[in-house]
């Protein structure tokens, strides 16, 4: 009955590859040719022939690929140096050592004739019959690894293997995002060890002894994470011995991964956040630097840190809680906006972004003496109003207006247009003298992390000195 309920499911679902493959029993290890059909719902049915599986008769028995460890070629180098002859008189020469179940199961995998030829002798076909176990076992081999059985399959031809491997491996775990060596804590003895690393688009993290993914040694499912974080060097380094460490924190328990001297640490934080998708919170940094904004209830200008993403203008107290907030990638909302009401003085939102929304003030106009600094431009608010802003030179002028206007896809490059430069003029400047008391400009305070979401990868941050150097 639960075969039947099966087939009528796999009905409704997309088949992605079926063939001939030759099965390995788990009590009788005789290999018997079996019709396999690899569904989208990680399910591998086989059935007892072709034939069978087109006349709708029941499937002898199915796979569940969603428990698979591994899935790997257990095919040993073929032994170029020796001719096909040589390898057969090897054979030949231990013929008395073969067991009947080999010669019977191999001899019904290639051949064609009825059901009386089948049973012909040992004597007469197990040389040939030992010659394909050892061509197979060589060649086109391969194991699923489960945590209660391992099901050995093997096909006769290389480019029928090299498929289902492939579909296998997607089906069962999804397309690759990224992989990569990183060392791992042992959660028993607390040693680190070498792994190799993979991301799968199924939300799922799966590391294995080598890249040969043979042996594998554990997962992460990436969807219950709650916090990942990108711990500072030196505490991680006194306390585990260890730089560039990546801590995850699951609901019931933690990784600690450190990144080898070749890999960045800022593409694997990025990447499990971004493949987590929805309900991540991570700051997607597209430049970052000290600015100057102006307060209208004190009529000054007051500094601090912002960072831009591709959704909004975050502001800091400073650097140091700029860096604070941007090492931790958050998946659960209630921690996220506890972070964000800590860390987050003011989030400005850009989102829909419109090039006209953002205006330099023109040196030497009215404004610009009335508001003293020299290099200020403005950002055109729904929800705040106008907000001006102001740097120290005109190359951070620049720059800041550029990475901004690259919101718009545009690289930051205006077009010599009249429509498209951003300056204001004349008449725009005495407008805004009367409206500079009543703008919605913000003192810098606290502001609301609920509903906000910044999401993308680890910021792009420069050294300290610099940083310094240009608030100066």
């Amino acid at each position: 009955l639960r075969l039947t309920l099966l087939m009528a499911e796999q009905e409704q679902k997309t088949q992605i590859y079926e063939g001939i493959l030759y099965k390995q029993g788990k009590i009788n290890t005789a290999w018997k040719e079996r019709f396999f059909v690899l569904y989208s719902d990680r399910t591998l049915a086989y059935f007892k022939s072709e034939e069978a599986w087109d006349k709708g008769k029941p499937l002898i028995s199915y796979i569940d690929l969603s428990l698979t460890r591994s899935i790997a070629p257990t095919n040993k180098k073929v032994d170029k140096s020796e001719s096909v002859e040589k390898q057969m008189k090897k054979v030949k020469s231990r013929r008395g050592s073969l067991s009947r179940k080999w010669s019977i199961d191999f001899g019904a995998i290639f051949s064609n004739k009825s059901g009386k030829d089948e049973q012909e002798s040992d004597e007469e076909n197990d040389g040939e019959i030992a010659f394909i176990e050892l061509v197979l076992n060589k060649q086109f081999t391969f194991e699923i690894v489960q945590a209660k059985r391992t099901y050995n399959l093997c096909t006769d031809d290389p480019t029928k293997f090299n498929k289902w491997l492939n579909k296998l491996e997607v089906t069962t775990f999804g397309k690759k995002i990224y992989k990569g060596w990183l060392l791992k804590q042992s959660e028993r003895n607390k040693k680190w060890d070498k792994r190799w690393f993979i991301i799968y688009d199924t939300k799922e993290m799966r590391y294995y002894d080598d890249a040969t993914r043979a042996t594998s040694r554990g997962m992460a499912v990436l969807s219950q994470l709650k916090k990942i974080t990108k711990m500072d060097d030196e505490k991680s380094k006194k306390k585990f011995k260890q730089t560039n460490v990546l801590k995850l924190e699951f609901k019931q328990r933690t990784l600690q991964l450190s990144c080898s001297p070749s890999d960045d640490r800022r593409i694997w934080f990025d990447k499990i956040c971004r493949v987590v998708g929805n309900g991540a919170h991570f700051v997607d940094a597209i430049y970052d630097d000290y600015l100057f904004k102006y307060d209208e209830k004190s009529a000054k200008w007051k500094k601090y840190w912002f960072l831009l993403d591709k959704n909004c203008l975050l502001q800091f107290r400073d650097m140091d809680y700029c860096d604070e907030y941007c090492k931790h990638g958050y998946f659960d909302d209630k921690e996220h906006n506890k972070a964000f009401n800590r860390y987050v003085q003011q989030k400005i939102s850009l989102s829909p972004f419109d090039p006209k929304n953002v205006q330099k003030i023109r040196p030497g106009s009215n404004l610009q003496k009335k508001l003293i600094k020299e290099c200020i431009f403005i950002i055109h608010s729904k929800d705040l109003g106008k907000l001006f802003f102001a740097t120290e030179q005109q190359s951070q002028l620049n720059r800041w207006f550029k990475k901004i206007r690259s919101l718009a896809g545009d690289d930051g490059v205006r077009k010599k247009s009249k429509s498209a430069i951003s300056v204001m003029s004349e008449s725009s400047m005495l407008d805004n003298r009367s409206q500079l008391s009543v703008s919605k400009g913000s003192d810098g305070g606290s502001g609301s992390g609920k509903g906000t979401t910044t999401r993308g990868g680890e910021r792009r941050t420069r050294g300290k000195r610099d940083r310094n150097n240009n608030g100066k």
